[in-house]
């Protein structure tokens, strides 16, 4: 089931979910990640300022949120699931925070820090 937001500018990306295996030769852990399902997010910047390294300064920080249709048949993690975008392949973001504003399973905002490939 594919969903997009409506009334905002959504750029379609697969969810890939982590799994971590053990290579038979090294006994080194591998990590590969897997195409999941397909959604439409709509990628924003939310503005907001931070404490800094002492409590009395505060920095400006920006950050990307993804906003997306609740889905109620993937399960989300953010260390095993991550974006990328079914335009260009090379953009992919991880997810550092996930949130269900209000708690009504209506949207799911998800804080991205771009992966450099």
């Amino acid at each position: 089931m594919t969903l997009q937001l409506r009334g905002r500018a959504s750029m379609p990306f697969m969810i890939q979910t982590r799994s971590v295996t053990t290579d038979g030769e090294t006994g080194q852990p591998m990590e590969t990640w897997s195409d999941a399902g397909l959604v439409f997010a709509s990628i924003e910047n939310h503005g907001g300022v931070a404490k800094g390294e002492f409590e009395d300064t505060l920095q400006a920080m920006e950050r990307k949120v993804a906003v997306i249709n609740y889905r109620a048949d993937v399960v989300w993690s953010v260390k095993d699931t991550r974006l990328q975008s079914v335009e260009d392949r090379g953009l992919v973001y991880s997810i550092t925070e996930i949130t269900d504003p209000g708690g009504r399973h209506h949207v799911i905002e998800f804080t991205l820090e771009e992966v450099v490939t």
